[in-house]
Protein backbone atom coordinates (compact mmCIF):
# COMPACT_ATOMS: atom_id res chain seq x y z
CA UNK A 1 0.00 0.00 0.00
CA UNK A 2 1.37 3.37 -0.97
CA UNK A 3 0.36 6.63 0.64
CA UNK A 4 -0.26 9.96 -1.12
CA UNK A 5 2.67 11.63 -2.83
CA UNK A 6 4.35 14.73 -1.47
CA UNK A 7 2.67 16.84 -4.13
CA UNK A 8 -0.77 15.58 -3.03
CA UNK A 9 0.06 16.21 0.63
CA UNK A 10 1.24 19.71 -0.14
CA UNK A 11 -2.01 20.40 -2.00
CA UNK A 12 -4.10 19.20 0.94
CA UNK A 13 -2.15 21.31 3.38
CA UNK A 14 -2.43 24.38 1.15
CA UNK A 15 -6.23 24.15 1.30
CA UNK A 16 -6.11 24.30 5.08
CA UNK A 17 -5.73 27.81 6.42
CA UNK A 18 -4.76 26.63 9.88
CA UNK A 19 -1.61 24.77 8.89
CA UNK A 20 1.65 26.29 10.17
CA UNK A 21 3.85 27.77 7.48
CA UNK A 22 6.91 25.87 8.73
CA UNK A 23 5.24 22.55 7.99
CA UNK A 24 4.23 23.48 4.46
CA UNK A 25 7.61 25.04 3.68
CA UNK A 26 9.46 22.07 5.13
CA UNK A 27 7.56 19.67 2.88
CA UNK A 28 8.39 21.71 -0.20
CA UNK A 29 12.08 21.85 0.68
CA UNK A 30 12.11 18.10 1.30
CA UNK A 31 10.47 17.47 -2.06
CA UNK A 32 13.14 19.52 -3.85
CA UNK A 33 15.88 17.73 -1.92
CA UNK A 34 14.54 14.34 -2.94
CA UNK A 35 14.46 15.36 -6.58
CA UNK A 36 18.08 16.41 -6.24
CA UNK A 37 19.00 12.94 -4.97
CA UNK A 38 18.51 11.44 -8.43
CA UNK A 39 21.91 11.07 -10.06
CA UNK A 40 22.59 11.14 -13.78
CA UNK A 41 25.64 9.41 -15.14
CA UNK A 42 27.02 10.64 -18.43
CA UNK A 43 28.33 7.76 -20.46
CA UNK A 44 30.40 8.03 -23.61
CA UNK A 45 30.92 5.58 -26.43
CA UNK A 46 34.03 7.36 -27.67
CA UNK A 47 37.27 5.39 -27.83
CA UNK A 48 40.56 7.30 -27.47
CA UNK A 49 43.00 7.03 -30.34
CA UNK A 50 45.54 4.26 -29.89
CA UNK A 51 48.93 5.82 -29.21
CA UNK A 52 51.72 4.71 -31.52
CA UNK A 53 55.47 5.44 -31.79
CA UNK A 54 56.36 8.55 -33.74
CA UNK A 55 59.01 6.56 -35.61
CA UNK A 56 59.77 2.88 -35.96
CA UNK A 57 62.14 1.41 -33.38
CA UNK A 58 65.11 -0.73 -34.45
CA UNK A 59 64.12 -4.39 -34.71
CA UNK A 60 66.68 -5.42 -32.09
CA UNK A 61 65.03 -3.10 -29.55
CA UNK A 62 61.44 -4.30 -30.03
CA UNK A 63 60.22 -6.19 -26.99
CA UNK A 64 58.38 -9.47 -27.21
CA UNK A 65 55.37 -9.21 -24.93
CA UNK A 66 53.53 -12.00 -23.14
CA UNK A 67 49.98 -11.44 -21.87
CA UNK A 68 49.24 -14.17 -19.33
CA UNK A 69 45.75 -15.54 -18.81
CA UNK A 70 44.20 -13.30 -16.16
CA UNK A 71 43.24 -14.30 -12.66
CA UNK A 72 39.40 -14.45 -12.66
CA UNK A 73 39.40 -12.96 -9.17
CA UNK A 74 36.80 -15.38 -7.81
CA UNK A 75 38.38 -15.32 -4.34
CA UNK A 76 37.90 -11.52 -4.24
CA UNK A 77 34.16 -11.53 -4.94
CA UNK A 78 31.92 -10.02 -2.25
CA UNK A 79 29.19 -12.18 -0.75
CA UNK A 80 26.40 -9.97 -2.16
CA UNK A 81 27.94 -9.85 -5.65
CA UNK A 82 26.45 -12.30 -8.11
CA UNK A 83 29.17 -13.88 -10.22
CA UNK A 84 28.99 -16.87 -12.52
CA UNK A 85 32.34 -18.69 -12.11
CA UNK A 86 32.21 -20.23 -15.61
CA UNK A 87 31.65 -16.84 -17.23
CA UNK A 88 34.38 -15.18 -15.16
CA UNK A 89 36.89 -17.89 -16.11
CA UNK A 90 36.00 -17.41 -19.77
CA UNK A 91 36.50 -13.64 -19.36
CA UNK A 92 39.95 -14.34 -17.90
CA UNK A 93 40.90 -15.78 -21.31
CA UNK A 94 38.94 -13.33 -23.43
CA UNK A 95 40.28 -10.08 -21.94
CA UNK A 96 44.01 -10.90 -22.48
CA UNK A 97 43.28 -11.70 -26.12
CA UNK A 98 41.72 -8.26 -26.68
CA UNK A 99 44.60 -6.55 -24.88
CA UNK A 100 47.17 -8.46 -26.94
CA UNK A 101 45.45 -7.39 -30.17
CA UNK A 102 45.55 -3.74 -29.12
CA UNK A 103 49.25 -3.93 -28.24
CA UNK A 104 50.07 -5.62 -31.53
CA UNK A 105 48.10 -3.02 -33.50
CA UNK A 106 50.00 -0.18 -31.85
CA UNK A 107 53.17 -1.12 -33.74
CA UNK A 108 55.30 -0.44 -30.67
CA UNK A 109 56.23 -4.03 -29.86
CA UNK A 110 57.64 -7.16 -31.38
CA UNK A 111 55.58 -10.32 -31.08
CA UNK A 112 52.67 -10.02 -28.64
CA UNK A 113 51.43 -13.41 -27.47
CA UNK A 114 48.81 -14.68 -25.06
CA UNK A 115 50.51 -17.24 -22.81
CA UNK A 116 49.07 -19.75 -20.32
CA UNK A 117 50.86 -18.31 -17.29
CA UNK A 118 53.43 -15.77 -16.19
CA UNK A 119 56.19 -18.37 -15.94
CA UNK A 120 56.95 -17.99 -19.65
CA UNK A 121 60.20 -16.11 -20.34
CA UNK A 122 59.72 -12.99 -22.41
CA UNK A 123 60.95 -9.39 -22.52
CA UNK A 124 57.80 -7.96 -20.95
CA UNK A 125 55.16 -9.96 -19.07
CA UNK A 126 51.67 -8.59 -18.43
CA UNK A 127 49.45 -10.14 -15.79
CA UNK A 128 46.07 -9.09 -14.52
CA UNK A 129 43.13 -9.80 -12.23
CA UNK A 130 39.46 -9.19 -13.00
CA UNK A 131 38.17 -7.33 -9.96
CA UNK A 132 34.67 -6.67 -11.30
CA UNK A 133 32.71 -7.38 -14.47
CA UNK A 134 28.93 -7.16 -14.82
CA UNK A 135 28.27 -5.80 -18.30
CA UNK A 136 28.17 -2.19 -17.08
CA UNK A 137 31.51 -1.86 -15.30
CA UNK A 138 34.83 -3.57 -15.84
CA UNK A 139 37.63 -3.23 -13.27
CA UNK A 140 41.07 -4.74 -13.90
CA UNK A 141 44.26 -4.81 -11.87
CA UNK A 142 47.11 -4.91 -14.39
CA UNK A 143 50.81 -5.48 -13.74
CA UNK A 144 53.69 -5.38 -16.24
CA UNK A 145 57.23 -6.56 -15.39
CA UNK A 146 60.20 -6.83 -17.73
CA UNK A 147 62.77 -9.63 -17.74
CA UNK A 148 65.04 -7.66 -15.40
CA UNK A 149 62.20 -7.93 -12.85
CA UNK A 150 61.54 -4.20 -13.09
CA UNK A 151 57.92 -3.21 -12.55
CA UNK A 152 56.61 -1.07 -15.39
CA UNK A 153 53.00 -0.95 -14.39
CA UNK A 154 50.89 -1.88 -11.38
CA UNK A 155 47.61 -0.07 -11.75
CA UNK A 156 43.85 -0.45 -11.54
CA UNK A 157 41.83 0.29 -14.68
CA UNK A 158 38.08 0.66 -14.88
CA UNK A 159 35.62 1.17 -17.72
CA UNK A 160 31.93 2.04 -17.83
CA UNK A 161 29.90 0.77 -20.78
CA UNK A 162 27.20 2.92 -22.32
CA UNK A 163 23.84 1.37 -23.18
CA UNK A 164 24.64 2.19 -26.80
CA UNK A 165 27.50 -0.31 -26.64
CA UNK A 166 24.95 -3.12 -26.80
CA UNK A 167 22.61 -1.53 -29.33
CA UNK A 168 22.87 -3.42 -32.61
CA UNK A 169 21.83 -0.32 -34.55
CA UNK A 170 24.43 2.03 -33.12
CA UNK A 171 27.22 -0.23 -31.83
CA UNK A 172 30.53 0.33 -33.58
CA UNK A 173 33.10 -2.38 -34.21
CA UNK A 174 34.68 -1.97 -30.78
CA UNK A 175 34.47 -3.89 -27.55
CA UNK A 176 32.42 -1.96 -24.94
CA UNK A 177 35.62 -1.53 -22.91
CA UNK A 178 37.99 -0.82 -25.78
CA UNK A 179 39.00 2.42 -24.09
CA UNK A 180 40.42 0.44 -21.15
CA UNK A 181 42.71 -1.59 -23.40
CA UNK A 182 43.83 1.54 -25.23
CA UNK A 183 44.70 3.21 -21.93
CA UNK A 184 46.79 0.24 -20.83
CA UNK A 185 48.63 0.26 -24.17
CA UNK A 186 49.23 4.01 -23.89
CA UNK A 187 50.68 3.70 -20.37
CA UNK A 188 53.01 0.89 -21.45
CA UNK A 189 54.23 2.83 -24.47
CA UNK A 190 54.88 5.91 -22.30
CA UNK A 191 57.02 3.76 -20.01
CA UNK A 192 58.85 2.25 -22.96
CA UNK A 193 59.69 5.68 -24.35
CA UNK A 194 61.58 6.55 -21.16
CA UNK A 195 64.08 3.73 -21.68
CA UNK A 196 67.40 4.52 -23.34
CA UNK A 197 68.53 2.24 -26.15
CA UNK A 198 71.09 0.42 -23.99
CA UNK A 199 68.41 -0.56 -21.47
CA UNK A 200 66.21 -2.03 -24.19
CA UNK A 201 69.12 -4.09 -25.47
CA UNK A 202 69.94 -5.24 -21.95
CA UNK A 203 66.35 -6.37 -21.32
CA UNK A 204 66.43 -8.46 -24.48
CA UNK A 205 69.79 -9.95 -23.47
CA UNK A 206 68.50 -10.83 -20.01
CA UNK A 207 65.54 -12.64 -21.59
CA UNK A 208 67.85 -14.71 -23.76
CA UNK A 209 70.14 -15.60 -20.84
CA UNK A 210 67.19 -16.53 -18.63
CA UNK A 211 65.92 -18.87 -21.31
CA UNK A 212 69.40 -20.35 -21.66
CA UNK A 213 69.65 -20.92 -17.90
CA UNK A 214 66.29 -22.68 -17.91
CA UNK A 215 67.85 -25.36 -20.15
CA UNK A 216 71.34 -25.49 -18.77
CA UNK A 217 71.90 -23.60 -15.56
CA UNK A 218 75.48 -24.85 -15.19
CA UNK A 219 76.55 -23.83 -18.70
CA UNK A 220 75.24 -20.27 -18.27
CA UNK A 221 76.00 -19.76 -14.62
CA UNK A 222 77.51 -16.40 -13.68
CA UNK A 223 76.17 -14.41 -16.61
CA UNK A 224 73.41 -12.72 -14.57
CA UNK A 225 73.42 -11.11 -11.13
CA UNK A 226 70.91 -9.33 -8.92
CA UNK A 227 71.40 -5.84 -7.49
CA UNK A 228 70.21 -4.59 -4.12
CA UNK A 229 66.85 -3.62 -5.59
CA UNK A 230 66.22 -7.17 -6.74
CA UNK A 231 66.68 -6.37 -10.43
CA UNK A 232 68.68 -8.63 -12.73
CA UNK A 233 71.84 -7.35 -14.37
CA UNK A 234 74.06 -8.72 -17.13
CA UNK A 235 77.49 -9.44 -15.65
CA UNK A 236 79.14 -10.95 -18.72
CA UNK A 237 78.17 -12.32 -22.11
CA UNK A 238 78.89 -15.66 -23.76
CA UNK A 239 80.85 -15.66 -27.00
CA UNK A 240 78.76 -15.22 -30.13
CA UNK A 241 80.16 -18.46 -31.58
CA UNK A 242 79.43 -20.42 -28.39
CA UNK A 243 77.87 -23.70 -29.65
CA UNK A 244 75.69 -23.98 -26.54
CA UNK A 245 74.32 -20.47 -27.10
CA UNK A 246 73.52 -21.23 -30.75
CA UNK A 247 71.73 -24.40 -29.67
CA UNK A 248 69.67 -22.48 -27.11
CA UNK A 249 68.69 -19.91 -29.75
CA UNK A 250 67.38 -22.66 -32.00
CA UNK A 251 65.40 -24.08 -29.10
CA UNK A 252 63.96 -20.67 -28.37
CA UNK A 253 62.81 -20.29 -31.96
CA UNK A 254 60.96 -23.61 -31.67
CA UNK A 255 59.44 -22.45 -28.41
CA UNK A 256 58.13 -19.33 -30.16
CA UNK A 257 56.59 -21.51 -32.86
CA UNK A 258 54.84 -23.55 -30.16
CA UNK A 259 53.47 -20.42 -28.50
CA UNK A 260 52.36 -19.05 -31.88
CA UNK A 261 50.40 -22.26 -32.39
CA UNK A 262 48.63 -21.62 -29.10
CA UNK A 263 47.53 -18.24 -30.44
CA UNK A 264 45.37 -19.97 -33.03
CA UNK A 265 43.47 -21.71 -30.24
CA UNK A 266 43.07 -18.51 -28.26
CA UNK A 267 41.90 -16.68 -31.39
CA UNK A 268 39.35 -19.41 -32.13
CA UNK A 269 38.12 -19.37 -28.54
CA UNK A 270 37.61 -15.59 -28.63
CA UNK A 271 35.73 -15.71 -31.94
CA UNK A 272 33.39 -18.44 -30.75
CA UNK A 273 32.86 -16.75 -27.40
CA UNK A 274 32.20 -13.22 -28.66
CA UNK A 275 28.57 -13.65 -29.76
CA UNK A 276 27.21 -15.44 -26.67
CA UNK A 277 29.40 -13.36 -24.37
CA UNK A 278 28.18 -10.10 -25.89
CA UNK A 279 24.57 -11.21 -25.41
CA UNK A 280 25.28 -12.17 -21.81
CA UNK A 281 26.87 -8.78 -21.13
CA UNK A 282 23.87 -7.04 -22.68
CA UNK A 283 21.40 -8.91 -20.46
CA UNK A 284 23.62 -8.47 -17.40
CA UNK A 285 23.87 -4.74 -18.14
CA UNK A 286 20.08 -4.42 -18.25
CA UNK A 287 19.74 -6.35 -15.01
CA UNK A 288 22.33 -4.19 -13.25
CA UNK A 289 20.65 -0.94 -14.38
CA UNK A 290 17.21 -2.20 -13.29
CA UNK A 291 18.59 -3.22 -9.89
CA UNK A 292 20.22 0.18 -9.39
CA UNK A 293 16.95 1.94 -10.22
CA UNK A 294 15.09 -0.20 -7.69
CA UNK A 295 17.64 0.70 -5.03
CA UNK A 296 17.33 4.42 -5.83
CA UNK A 297 13.53 4.27 -5.71
CA UNK A 298 13.61 2.39 -2.41
CA UNK A 299 16.02 4.93 -0.97
CA UNK A 300 13.82 7.85 -2.06
CA UNK A 301 10.74 6.27 -0.48
CA UNK A 302 12.53 5.59 2.79
CA UNK A 303 13.81 9.17 3.00
CA UNK A 304 10.42 10.63 2.11
CA UNK A 305 8.55 8.43 4.57
CA UNK A 306 10.95 9.11 7.42
CA UNK A 307 10.86 12.85 6.83
CA UNK A 308 7.06 12.89 6.75
CA UNK A 309 6.83 11.03 10.05
CA UNK A 310 9.29 13.46 11.63
CA UNK A 311 7.14 16.32 10.41
CA UNK A 312 4.14 14.63 12.04
CA UNK A 313 5.95 14.35 15.36
CA UNK A 314 6.89 18.01 15.23
CA UNK A 315 3.29 18.98 14.52
CA UNK A 316 1.94 16.78 17.30
CA UNK A 317 4.35 18.22 19.87
CA UNK A 318 3.49 21.81 18.96
CA UNK A 319 0.35 21.54 21.11
CA UNK A 320 -1.89 23.26 18.54
CA UNK A 321 -4.98 21.33 17.43
CA UNK A 322 -4.66 22.38 13.81
CA UNK A 323 -1.01 21.32 13.81
CA UNK A 324 -1.92 17.93 15.19
CA UNK A 325 -4.57 17.47 12.51
CA UNK A 326 -2.08 18.40 9.81
CA UNK A 327 0.43 16.02 11.37
CA UNK A 328 -2.07 13.20 11.14
CA UNK A 329 -2.43 13.88 7.43
CA UNK A 330 1.33 13.81 6.93
CA UNK A 331 1.90 10.60 8.86
CA UNK A 332 -0.36 8.74 6.41
CA UNK A 333 1.94 9.73 3.58
CA UNK A 334 5.03 8.84 5.59
CA UNK A 335 3.63 5.41 6.34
Amino acid sequence: MRGPTFQALATRLTLRTDVPRWLFGGLLLLQFALVGCVSHTVKSTSVPTLDAPAEAMPAQELFDVGVAIFDPGLDLVDEDERVYPEVRRAEARFVPQLLAEVLQNSGAWGAVRVVPDEERITDLMITGTILHSDGENLVLQVTAIDSRDTVWLDKKYSGNASRYAYDNKTRVAYDPYQAVYHQIATDLLARNRLLPSKDRLEIRTVSELLFAQSFSEEAFEGYLATNRGGERLVVRLPAEDDPMLNRVRRLRERDHVFVDTLQEYYDGFSEEMYGPYQEWRKLSYQEVIAYQELKRESRRQLIAGGAAILACIAAATSGVGSSRAAGNVVVIGGW
